[in-house]
């Protein structure tokens, strides 16, 4: 569950988040609800427990029922399992001759 500090710091990335990548909320076409569910799906494909928890409570505020949050987290399942799968393959296809000694700077392993 998200304390009231926690709620506080969540609103504070999202924010970060939303200037770094240019995005304005305000102009966006998608009602609540419906940026909810997509939360709510994105929020289980990454993980992200106390994501979701956030997202399935504001989902049921705009108004998502049960049915709509059930296949919002069963798009994000089906998602990460694609995710990871292919993670998998990659992962085991790995050997000093294919393996690309590339880092990309932006991937924040290297931080």
């Amino acid at each position: 569950m998200f304390t009231p500090i926690s709620r506080k710091i969540h609103a504070v990335i999202r924010k970060q988040a939303a200037v770094k990548n240019n995005i304005n909320f305000t102009t966006m076409k998608l009602d609540d609800k419906t940026k909810e569910l997509i939360a709510v799906g994105a929020s289980v494909s990454a993980n992200c427990q106390p994501c979701l928890d956030y997202h399935y409570n504001k989902a049921l505020e705009y108004g998502a029922d049960e049915s709509e949050i059930t296949e919002a987290n069963n798009t994000g399942v089906l998602v990460r399992r694609g995710a990871a799968a292919k993670m998998d393959k990659f992962a085991l296809s790995l050997n000093k001759e294919t393996h690309s000694k590339k880092i990309d700077p932006d991937c924040g392993c290297n931080n």
